[in-house]
């Protein structure tokens, strides 16, 4: 920035230099004075940006980053979700992430969650510094693009089709013969991607509600989702969860919250750390049970 304020400053003295051939005295001085008063402007901006950073070697500026994150979540039952009675954003990493922040002196009256689309939430976390998005599966690919604190559940992406269609899928093959509904850059979509699926018997919506209930129209072969949520999803829809069953498992992997890949080391160490302590207690494990998640020993 320091050298674009230099930049800057040699463009106006050159263009002035250029320009002051034929006109007065007086008119040049208004010239420089107002190309100082933009200099000015410019180097207060860079001073005011420098003074907005944290010092992450200091334990409570850690804990004032950590708030002023930008959290971002979606409907995604029993992970997280907005409770239909309290419109509380609730849910088992919600209560997980609760947890970490009493551990770690955050005021959780400070970290506003938000609900978004996943599709936007998941371009917001590999675009925008300072942004976390839960709750994420795990792939391969996606800890090359962003950092993580986790896992907080375990998670089943399956495709999920009618009972009563009797489709037999043993392959790739088999699934390219079916129309299938996913959520936009939802890991159902990117799975079936990378395994070969073809893109255009992929059907992308922007939600899993809507999702199960093309489903049960029958407008489309299979969904292809967190069969947890899937679960979920059809109860809420007033759909008989009991008439799908799993035709294909694409992956069985765990959860997380997912931050841009800018996020320091130091914003994610004491968030780790809670989370640590939560499974050696057991806090982790009653919360899955509490969710489904897990079954009780």
């Amino acid at each position: 920035m320091l050298s674009e304020v230099t930049n800057l400053s040699m463009a106006i003295d050159s263009h002035l230099k250029v320009s002051a051939e034929g006109i007065t005295t007086k008119m040049l001085a208004c010239l420089r004075l107002a190309g100082s008063l933009c200099l000015l402007s410019l180097m207060i901006l860079v001073s005011t940006k420098a003074g907005a950073e944290y010092d992450l070697d200091d334990s409570q500026q850690v804990i004032e980053a950590i708030e002023g994150l930008n959290w971002i979540t979606e409907e995604y039952p029993p992970f997280n979700y907005r409770d239909p009675e309290t419109g509380k954003i609730t849910g088992a990493a919600v209560e997980v992430l609760e947890h970490i922040f009493t551990r770690i002196g955050v005021n959780p009256n400070k970290v506003k969650l938000k609900i978004y689309p996943w599709a936007r939430g998941y371009h917001k976390v590999l675009n925008d510094p300072k942004t976390v998005l839960f709750s994420t599966t795990y792939t391969y690919e996606r800890l090359q693009q962003m950092k993580f604190v986790g896992p907080v559940a375990p998670n089943i992406v399956a495709v999920i089709t009618p009972k009563n269609k009797q489709l037999s899928v043993q392959s790739i093959d088999d699934l390219n013969k079916m129309s299938i509904s996913v959520v936009r850059d939802d890991i159902g979509e990117q799975l079936l991607i990378t395994q070969g699926v073809r893109p255009e018997i992929i059907d992308q919506l922007n939600s899993g509600l809507s999702m199960v209930k093309k489903l049960a129209s029958g407008r489309v072969d299979a969904v292809a989702y967190a069969y947890a949520t899937t679960q979920r999803l059809f109860s809420q829809a007033g759909i008989n969860p009991s008439d799908y069953e799993v035709a294909y498992v694409l992956k069985q992997s765990t959860m997380g919250y997912s931050f841009h890949n800018s996020t320091d080391a130091r914003v994610l160490e004491p968030m780790r750390k809670a989370l640590d302590e939560l499974i050696v207690n057991g806090t982790l494990d009653e919360i899955q049970i509490k969710y489904g998640l897990k079954a009780t020993e």
